[in-house]
């Protein structure tokens, strides 16, 4: 985080700002219980549980925002467009143009 704040080039990327925000989110969900550990049953705890709540949640949701983008950014068209299918296979042995398995077909 300090990295991010310090560099005003990262500031302008927009994958460090999705990172950045996974980061917020996960500094709050690891760093309340530090702070602040009250009694069970008491109005502090579900304060605590629900902030706890908030931060894991707002951590997944970053989590799918970057997979989403990652996704979005290495999906490519055969025919030469930035979207479209048959991109992901070159992960399973393919030629990245089949949309399969990479055999001769």
């Amino acid at each position: 985080m300090t990295v991010f704040l310090s560099a005003r080039d990262l500031r302008r990327s927009f994958a460090f700002q999705l990172v950045f925000g996974l980061s917020c989110a996960e500094l709050g969900n690891s760093l309340w219980p530090w702070f602040f550990m009250p009694a069970a049953g008491t109005a502090a705890c579900t304060c605590q549980a629900i902030t706890l709540q908030f931060f894991s949640f707002a951590s997944i949701l970053w989590s799918a925002a970057i997979a989403w983008t990652l996704n979005a950014a290495t999906q490519t068209n055969p025919a030469g467009g930035a979207r479209g299918g048959g991109g992901g296979s070159i992960a399973f042995g393919g030629d990245g143009g089949d949309g399969g398995g990479g055999g001769d077909a």
